[in-house]
């Protein structure tokens, strides 16, 4: 499986389900993606490219349309707890997917 297509299932079966439970009133306010200058970003990526720096995972972006918008404390706990949701599956995931 190419890291592209890794990235997606495990944003899919992983880290949105935790986003949605955890930070669902933050969830229309955020865009999801992989960016990087690694191989597995544009779809280049083989065999060899596994020795470094790949493997499953997501960029979040949190849009902001004013300063009066910003995360409060309560929410920016809410995004920390559901990174280590998602980060405490990656290994599962990696072995099973």
């Amino acid at each position: 499986m190419q890291g592209l297509s890794l990235c997606e299932k495990y944003f899919n079966e992983v880290g949105l389900p935790v986003l949605e439970k955890e930070c669902g009133g933050l969830i229309d306010r955020m865009a999801f993606g992989l960016v990087g200058d690694g191989s597995e970003c544009y779809g280049f990526d083989d065999k060899i490219s596994r020795d470094h720096d790949w493997g499953a995972g997501f960029c979040i972006w949190l849009w902001f349309s004013s300063p009066s918008r910003r995360i409060g404390g309560q929410e920016f706990l809410k995004l920390v707890l559901a990174e280590v949701l998602i980060l405490s599956r990656i290994k599962v995931f990696v072995k099973c997917g």
